[in-house]
C-alpha cells in the first residue's frame, strides 16, 4: 500500500495497522549497520529459567524473517555475556553491546540510602538491581545521534524484582500471577520492544505489534502485523541506506519540541501537506486522544519503550514518599559517573508540601527528580513514557525516594501539570490493560480539579479510579 493510500485509509477507519517512526529533530531513528547484533546475559531470570531465554530468540528472529524477505539489514544473537552494565560508551574505541537482561533484585531494597551510587546515578550497574521507579516492568534506552538520527547502542532491561514475566502459551492468569498461566508473556514484550529498538514509535491502531493497547495475558504481539512489516521492508530496504524522514514538524499547528529532549514526548510530529480532510481527521485524533499518527512519510515523535504497571490515583498516593506541588526552577541533563547514561534532573521549588512519609526535611525548598535520558551535545539517550518538562511550570509530583533523590511514583503517571484550576496528568505513551480481566482499558489520562486531587492526598475523598496494570 503506498503512502497516500495508507493515510486515506486511515481516516477512513480502515482496520489495519500502519507504522509510526521514532524521531529526533528532522530525523527519524536509524541503524546504518547492516547486521545489528545483541547479547543476552548469562544470567536470565531465576524465575522463567532457560525459557526467558528461548523466548527472547524466538522474539528477534519472528523479526528477522522479515528482514530476510525484503530488507538489507539482518538481526544476530552473538554468544550469551557477562555483562550486565546498561548504558553506551562513547569514543573512538567504543565496543556498544545491545543487550537484553533482566534485573531480579530492587536498588530501592538492596542500597543503602546513603550510598554514593545513587547522587553519580549508577546504583544499578554497580549493584546489578532495578534502579528505576517500582511500577515500571522494563525500558528500552536507544542511544543516537541528535544531529543525523543514527542509532549506536540499544538496551532491553526488564524489571524481574517487581514483576513476574511467564513463557507458557495459555491459560491467562486470572488469580495471583505465577508460572503455569500467561500473565506478562516474555515474547510478547521483548517481539514489542525490538520495533523500538529498530526505531518504531506506538500506534493506537488495532493489531499492530506496536499498538498501545493490550490485554494481561496477551500473545498476539509475538507475531508482525502487516504495518510494521512494511516498516522494514520501506525503511531498510536492499542495497540501499536506510530511509530518513522526508518531512519536518508542524510545530505552529502540533506544538513545539519537549525541552531537554530531541523530540517531543506528546503527540507532536509531522503532517503530510495533502487531502485536507484527511489531515483534519489526523490532528482531530491527535488532540482528542493523544495519538501519534502516522503513514511512510509521516513521522511522530522518538519514543524508546518503557513498559508501566499503571496506577490509580490511590495507588499513587499510597506508593509515594513525598508530594508535593512547586514550580519547575530547573531542567537539566548530565551524564551518570560511569559514563553510561544520561539522566535529567528537574529542581522543583516546593511551594506546597501535601505528603511527607519520607519526612524529607533537608528538602524544605526544593526537591530534585532524576528522570531517564536526554541530551548532553550530540548525544541522546531516550525513554518513552517520560514526561517533559519546562521551567516556570506548576506542577503536582508524586515521588518514590531513590537514596537522597526522588523519581516519579508510577513514572510519567506521578506527574500532574495544573493549568488554573485543572491538573492533567502526563501519563505519556503506554499500553493499558484491565487486571487479569482481559479486557482493553481506555488509556486516558486523569484531567480533575487541584482541588479535588489535593482532597483526594489528604484522604477527603473514598471514591477513587480502579487500579488498572499497564504494559508498553
Amino acid at each position: 500500500m503506498n503512502a497516500l493510500g495508507l493515510v486515506v485509509a486511515l481516516a477512513l477507519g480502515a482496520d489495519f495497522a500502519p507504522y509510526v517512526r521514532s524521531k529526533t529533530g528532522e530525523h527519524c531513528l536509524w541503524w546504518p549497520d547492516k547486521t545489528i547484533a545483541f547479547q543476552q546475559s548469562v544470567v536470565g531470570n531465576s524465575m522463567t529459567g532457560d525459557k526467558a531465554f528461548a523466548a527472547v530468540t524466538t522474539s528477534f528472529a519472528t523479526w528477522q524473517v522479515t528482514m530476510q524477505q525484503c530488507s538489507g539489514v539482518s538481526l544476530a544473537e552473538s554468544a550469551r555475556t557477562t555483562s550486565r552494565k546498561i548504558g553506551v560508551e562513547t569514543g573512538a574505541t567504543a565496543t556498544n553491546a545491545n543487550l537484553v537482561l533482566f534485573r531480579m533484585s530492587s536498588c530501592k531494597k538492596k542500597v543503602s540510602a546513603t550510598d554514593a551510587c545513587w547522587a553519580a546515578g549508577t546504583c544499578g550497574n554497580q549493584y546489578d538491581c532495578w534502579d528505576h521507579a517500582t511500577a515500571l516492568l522494563g525500558i528500552t534506552t536507544v542511544s543516537y545521534n541528535t544531529s543525523t538520527g543514527r542509532m549506536f547502542d540499544a538496551d532491553i532491561e526488564l524489571n524481574g524484582a517487581d514483576n513476574v514475566f511467564t513463557t507458557v502459551d495459555a491459560p491467562v492468569c486470572t488469580g495471583k500471577a505465577n508460572q503455569t498461566c500467561v500473565a506478562t508473556d516474555v515474547q510478547n514484550t521483548v517481539t514489542h520492544e525490538i520495533g523500538h529498538l529498530m526505531g518504531l514509535d506506538h500506534t493506537k491502531l488495532t493489531g499492530s505489534t506496536m499498538g498501545s493497547t493490550a490485554t494481561m495475558g496477551e500473545t498476539s504481539k509475538r507475531s508482525l502485523d502487516v504495518g510494521t512489516k512494511e516498516f522494514i521492508c520501506a525503511v531498510y530496504q536492499k542495497n540501499l541506506p536506510p530511509l530518513d524522514c522526508t518531512l519536518e514538524p508542524v510545530s505552529a499547528e502540533l506544538g513545539e519540541p519537549a525541552v531537554q529532549r530531541g523530540c517531543s514526548t506528546s503527540a507532536s510530529g509531522a503532517a503530510m501537506p495533502v487531502l485536507a480532510l484527511v489531515m483534519l481527521y489526523l490532528l482531530g485524533r491527535r488532540r482528542r486522544e493523544g495519538l501519534a499518527v502516522a503513514s511512510m512519510l509521516m513521522v511522530g515523535t522518538a519514543a524508546q519503550a518503557s513498559t508501566v504497571g499503571a496506577m490509580s490515583i490511590d495507588e499513587l498516593i499510597t506508593s509515594s514518599d513525598l508530594i508535593v506541588r512547586g514550580t519547575v526552577a530547573r531542567v537539566s541533563s548530565r551524564w551518570n559517573a560511569d559514563g553510561s547514561r544520561i539522566v535529567t534532573d528537574i529542581e522543583l521549588a516546593v511551594t506546597e508540601r501535601w505528603a511527607d512519609v519520607a519526612a524529607t526535611e533537608g528538602h524544605a525548598r526544593s526537591v530534585v527528580v532524576t528522570l531517564p535520558g536526554g541530551i548532553v551535545g550530540d548525544i541522546a539517550q531516550h525513554v518513552s513514557g517520560v514526561p517533559s518538562f519546562a521551567a516556570g511550570q506548576d506542577a503536582v509530583l508524586f515521588l518514590e525516594q531513590r537514596g537522597p533523590g526522588f523519581t516519579l511514583t508510577g513514572f510519567s503517571q506521578g506527574a500532574f501539570l495544573v493549568e488554573g484550576q485543572w491538573v492533567h496528568q502526563q501519563l505519556g505513551d503506554v499500553q493499558v490493560v484491565g487486571a487479569f480481566t482481559g479486557h482493553p482499558v481506555d488509556a486516558r489520562p486523569e484531567s480533575l480539579t487541584l482541588a479535588q486531587l489535593k482532597r483526594l492526598v489528604m484522604g477527603t475523598v473514598a471514591e477513587v479510579p480502579s487500579p488498572l496494570f499497564v504494559v508498553p
